[in-house]
């Protein structure tokens, strides 16, 4: 299938009376949500009943909210054949706020596959938020998002190690299971927030997150994910969430966050906590203090990239968001430059500074500016972990 942008958007904003036009595209309404989880069970959890899964498990995706950012192909009678989700974001790295659109639940029914549906819809997507949002991610790697210029990016580092009972014994914080999330919801906000590198969300928003760990076999998984926080003083200074591997042997910290001086002992006695001995989790490579602890625990740091894809659909927006990170980091902020075959280029403002250490570019095209921005080829950027809560 081609991905052809030079074709004219066709997305009809809440009109499903015009569904004969461009195979269909169009953007949900309330109304059809029961409709496009009952098509997303099918594609992505066929185990489950329609409608009793992904709904649950994505509950910002398929909230009344958010329906009219989802969009669909619908068949003749109306009923819906292929859908793609989108879920605004913002991403907070350091100093710098990154405008987003999240890009997932992109499924086709079996008997529509092989027709462009969900090409024709993320080409509708794209010309749509363009102009809105500085990036766009997305939750896979497929040829099809390969075609729409994305990109693997970013690094993370992932430790994995056997939990040994000895430390456990003279750690003094208090590491105890989340029955009632509503109850803590406030201060496990809070210790969130003050992660330098997250996706910035309200609190509702937290407590959704939090709650569709309870979803039916919530990540592919026949067992429950858990909510463990952790207590100093009588407060809430960290929090880890947990799920099992499918033979229970090991946990996955699918998110954490708080104090640094505990955040191994929190997911250790975690881990123990669920009867698994192996627990692994996903750091910033820049966070200098918790590495230095895994490190001096004998734990070996995996360089791993980003769960998924990026590309760029704003490169102005982008450059002006990331600069203060930029600056901060590199002395000297980035500005956009149109280069002579018509294609948009970067340029240092400030090249006086060390930064012929950091050559840009030979050309322009997104791809190759996405890649240099946010892998070690080039400036390496930081963005949130994805394959955390959050939905991408």
């Amino acid at each position: 299938m081609s991905c052809d942008h030079r074709a004219t958007p066709c997305i009809f904003l809440n009109d499903e009376r015009t569904n004969k036009m461009a195979m269909n595209v169009q953007r949900a309404t309330r109304q059809k949500l029961v409709a496009l989880g009952e098509l997303a069970d099918r594609v992505f959890r066929p185990q489950l009943p329609p409608g009793t899964g992904m709904p649950k498990e994505y509950a910002r995706l398929f909230h009344p909210d958010n329906a009219e950012n989802l969009y669909y192909v619908a068949d003749d009678q109306g009923t819906p054949i292929s859908m793609v989700a989108t879920y605004p974001c913002e991403l907070v790295v350091g100093p710098a706020k990154l405008s987003a659109i999240a890009i997932g639940s992109v499924g086709t029914l079996a008997d529509y596959r092989g027709r462009g549906h969900a090409t024709e819809i993320l080409n509708n997507i794209v010309e749509a938020v363009r102009s809105e949002y500085a990036l766009m991610l997305v939750s896979g790697a497929r040829p099809l998002y390969d075609r729409l210029g994305c990109v693997p990016f970013g690094q993370l580092l992932k430790a994995a190690w056997v939990i040994d009972d000895h430390d456990l014994q003279h750690e003094a914080a208090v590491v105890e299971e989340v029955s009632d999330i509503a109850s803590v919801a406030h201060a496990l906000h809070r210790v969130y927030v003050q992660e330098t590198c997250r996706y910035r969300r309200t609190f509702e928003e937290m407590i959704s997150f939090l709650k569709s760990i309870s979803a039916p076999r919530y990540r592919s998984r026949s067992q429950a994910t858990r909510v463990f926080s952790l207590g100093v003083q009588g407060e809430i200074a960290g929090y880890a969430v947990a799920t099992p591997s499918r033979d229970g042997t090991r946990v996955e910290v699918l998110e954490w966050a708080g104090t640094r001086s505990h955040v191994v002992s929190l997911v250790e006695r975690a881990t123990r906590l669920m009867g698994a001995s192996l627990v692994e989790l996903r750091l910033q490579p820049e966070d200098v203090s918790l590495r230095a602890q895994l490190i001096n625990r004998g734990i070996s740091l995996e360089p791993v990239p980003n769960q998924g894809t990026l590309s760029i659909l704003d490169l102005g927006r982008l450059v002006t968001e990331s600069n203060p990170l930029i600056t901060e980091r590199f002395g000297s902020p980035l500005s956009v430059v149109s280069e002579e075959s018509g294609e948009l280029g970067l340029a240092w403002s400030e090249p006086e500074t060390r930064l012929h250490e950091l050559p840009l570019p030979s050309h322009g095209d997104r791809r190759t500016l996405a890649t240099w921005l946010y892998t070690p080829s080039g400036l390496n950027l930081p963005l949130p972990d994805t394959a955390g809560l959050n939905f991408v």
